[in-house]
């Protein structure tokens, strides 16, 4: 999975360590990087859907 993470962009790749990993609710993880709301919204979905390609692409193999 680690792995999977390192393809995205860096913030895609912010977004969903602080969701998941850290916890954080979307309107404290747009505090934290000074965006609105729903660019972290649209950089999370993005950033699952790239993973949940990439997963499928690799388990394809």
């Amino acid at each position: 999975m680690r792995d999977l993470l390192d393809r995205l962009q860096e913030k895609e790749r912010m977004i969903i360590y602080l969701k998941f990993y850290g916890g954080f609710e979307i309107s404290s993880i747009a505090q934290i990087l000074h965006c609105p709301e729903s660019t972290v919204k649209s950089r999370l979905y993005r950033g699952l859907d790239r993973l949940r390609k990439e997963f499928d692409e690799k388990n394809e193999k």
